[in-house]
């Protein structure tokens, strides 16, 4: 028996990309990945323009205009998107200039026009899910996963690695989070329930559309397991519980191809400056790297010397660039390292065409280049190079460990878990398998692992940046100074201890819960989720905005420090006053002792 379908609604997603031309006839497209069974319905953005000649910067979805916007002013752009819009789950979207009756190409050479803050708004049929297969297809507006307050260990364990393989089968912007409670959905189609809890006998099973995973403690880990297995079984039954070979999948190849990393095939035809960007993460390879390799090939149009070129950038800087000639075939190799490679990196392929004659009215017939995605390749080499945040989730190994400490309770301390395990399983396609461990058996792992809710003293077993504790000392060249806190705060960490990456969230005083949980559920929040963060640490105080902090703008604190009042920095002003006014102090008695 199939569910009663229920009304869908408007889901918004937003597109991190941003579309850029330069010159004139520029042109450039992204391809935009829709969930299953999505008709989209409307597309938002913003052109920023600096064309100095008139004309118009239009906005295509396969090749068909769909908005357009002055080229002398630019601005925002609406237009209507229909299920004829779609090829393969994925949208087209283009944006060209149009600037007809001008030949003069490097008066407009400079000039570019950018397609941000794109937003497309689309609509997936929804119904109650029947069977586990119903429940883990589709693009729902949220996935809770839901435990009872006080849950075992075991419970625990399960629910945060149901958590992990929710944010895995749903991309953004569905939304997954954990629950101390069961909510009630008015639309269970598009607000999902996971439910996880302890039973006699193993079983996963869908009730009311709610899916429930129970089973006896031991076993309880496995029955999550087995909701990501592809099996006849679990897509056949109602009912049915079947360990899946590995949650851990194969981590993947140092060297790819673009196309085996889903990376999309650049193809740039126009006149002028034409460009194509996408994303290359170190989560792509599954581990943290230290440098990267890129062997482009394709086919370009054959030109004379001078006329063309093919430029590469890495992070917005030139790495790389090609003269085109009269051979079609097209070939380059890029090597970054070092600082240069970021936990999430572009690469931008940029072609420049400029005809004989510098006649930019031969628009007509546009130079191209089309890059090989199943031939192109990119290669990486293991090893560290990201900071802090920018660490995760690619340091993670197959299986992660997860702690409690005893700044708060457990509870508080699952539902955080919850949010930044969410949030770190976006970012990568490996499935993050999560391992709850007694403090002890974490602090003895070597393993790159997550702590919440540390409080004073277990911070300074895991070696923490800075300190949950009422005091914040500043270490001078012969002395040191100590200032008082007031209040409580809440930080989180990303930093190495030794050879250990570790991701720490704790804080200091009766309030600090309630702001470890902000701090978790910002860093899982639509559109930017862990994108958000920067540096190293991050702390929050009731009231206050979080604020983000780099080690570098820590003193050494070899022995005991603690976060000091961070309101507007405060307390740095209350030290810097005590120096100088010491010093004003020892030069006025000088000044004295030498009169007498």
């Amino acid at each position: 028996m199939t569910s009663p379908a229920q009304a869908a609604e408007d889901t918004v997603l937003s597109v991190p990309d941003t579309l850029a031309i330069s010159g004139i006839a520029g042109e450039a497209s992204i391809v935009v990945e829709l969930p299953a069974g999505a008709t989209p319905t409307a597309l938002r953005g913003r052109i920023d323009s600096t064309y100095t000649l008139p004309g118009s910067l239009v906005v295509t979805v396969d090749n068909r205009e769909v908005a357009s916007v002055d080229t002398l002013t630019g601005g925002a752009v609406a237009g209507e998107l229909g299920p004829d819009d779609v090829r393969d789950s994925a949208l087209r979207l283009g944006l060209r200039a149009v600037i007809g009756g001008d030949d003069r190409c490097f008066d407009q050479s400079g000039v570019s026009a950018v397609l941000e803050q794109i937003e497309i708004v689309y609509q997936v049929p929804v119904s109650v899910p029947e069977s586990v297969a119903d429940f883990m297809v589709g693009a729902p507006r949220s996935v809770t996963v839901a435990v009872s307050p006080g849950s075992s260990a075991a419970v625990g364990e399960a629910a945060l690695n149901a958590v992990t393989l929710m944010a895995k089968t749903f991309p953004r912007p569905t939304e997954v989070d954990l629950n101390l409670q069961t909510p009630g959905p008015a639309n269970p189609g598009l607000d999902r329930v996971v439910v996880v809890t302890e039973g006699p006998e193993p079983e996963v099973d869908v009730v009311d559309g709610v899916l429930v995973v129970s089973g006896p403690p031991e076993s309880l880990k496995t029955s999550v397991e087995s909701l990501a297995s592809d099996s006849v079984a679990i897509l056949a039954k109602p009912s049915a519980v079947e360990p899946s070979a590995d949650i851990a999948d194969v981590i993947p190849a140092l060297t790819s191809s673009l196309a085996d990393l889903g990376k999309p095939s650049p193809s740039l035809s126009g006149v002028g400056i034409v460009e194509s960007t996408f994303g290359v993460s170190q989560s792509d390879f599954g581990r943290s790297v230290s440098a990267v390799t890129l062997d482009l090939v394709g086919t370009a149009t054959p030109v004379q010397g001078g006329e063309g070129r093919v430029n590469v950038l890495w992070n917005d800087v030139l790495v790389n660039s090609v003269p085109m000639t009269d051979d079609p075939r097209f070939a380059t190799t890029v090597q970054v390292s070092g600082p240069a490679v970021q936990r999430d990196n572009s690469v931008t392929i940029q072609l420049e065409y400029l005809p004989r004659g510098g006649d930019c009215s031969l628009a007509g017939l546009p130079a191209r280049l089309d890059v090989d995605g199943r031939s192109s390749t990119i290669s990486a080499t293991a090893g560290q190079s990201a900071t802090g945040f920018e660490m995760f989730p690619q340091v993670l190994t197959a299986t992660t460990p997860v702690t409690f400490g005893t700044q708060q309770s457990a509870d508080d301390s699952l539902v955080q878990a919850g949010q930044l395990l969410a949030s770190l399983q976006r970012l990568t396609g490996l499935p993050i398998d999560v391992e709850l461990q007694e403090w002890d058996a974490f602090v003895g792992d070597s393993r790159p692992g997550v702590a919440i809710g540390i409080g004073e003293g277990e911070d300074a077993t895991l070696g923490s940046l800075l300190r949950y504790a009422p005091f914040r000392t500043v270490e001078l060249e012969n002395n040191s100074l100590t200032a008082e806190v007031a209040g409580s705060f809440s930080a989180l960490q990303a930093y190495l201890n030794g050879d250990r990456a570790l991701l720490v969230l704790g804080g200091f005083g009766p309030n600090s819960p309630p702001e470890a949980a902000r701090l978790a559920t910002e860093a899982n929040a639509n559109p930017t989720g862990w994108f958000s963060l920067a540096g190293s640490i991050a702390v929050a105080e009731p009231g206050q905005e979080p604020v983000f902090l780099d080690p570098e703008s820590l003193s050494a604190q070899p022995e005991q420090t603690a976060a000091g009042s961070l309101r507007s920095f405060q307390w740095l002003w209350w030290i810097a006053g005590l120096l100088l006014l010491a010093l004003l102090v020892g030069v006025v008695v000088r000044l004295w002792r030498r009169r007498s």
